[in-house]
């Protein structure tokens, strides 16, 4: 890597103005060798957030194993499907497959160069790609609203 450059294995430069690298990750320790992971170490789910090959048992957030990045805000949807799910298995009905795998981002430089980025992580649709000071006005207006809720 150089001050302008990340270098590939291969020997390929990939040249940036800005860069932000994401380390590889792995699923919990805690879980190897139970047979519910994939071969990274991550926790297979279903839509439903049930994990596979366990009953009654429900897994979110870093963990499981859909693939991409793993945001809070993909945690707190599949926590929301998960206890919507235990609690028609606690009333004897069968769960239903209801979490939908997308991003949500915004990138805020506090002015018109915000970004906002939405990619369904399932879907082959283009990621949908806004920029301009809505958005950050936007992010400061949900960050608001969300802490009203949630405290």
């Amino acid at each position: 890597m150089t001050s302008t450059a990340v270098i590939t294995s291969n020997g390929h430069a990939l040249n940036y103005n800005l860069l932000m690298l994401i380390p590889p990750f792995c699923g919990p320790s805690a879980v190897t060798g139970v047979g519910i992971t994939d071969d990274e170490g991550y926790v297979k789910v279903d839509r439903a957030m049930r994990v596979e090959g366990a009953d009654r048992m429900y897994a979110v957030g870093d963990c499981m194993n859909f693939s991409g990045p793993k945001f809070g805000h993909m945690a707190v949807q599949q926590a929301q499907v998960a206890a919507a799910n235990v609690s028609l298995e606690i009333e004897g009905l069968e769960p239903i497959p209801a979490y939908d795998h997308e991003m949500m981002l915004v990138i805020d430089e506090g002015g018109g160069e915000t970004i906002y980025l939405h990619k369904g992580l399932w879907a082959d649709d283009p990621a949908e790609v806004r920029q301009g000071r809505f958005w950050s006005w936007a992010k400061r207006v949900h960050e608001k609203y969300w802490l009203a809720k949630h405290s």
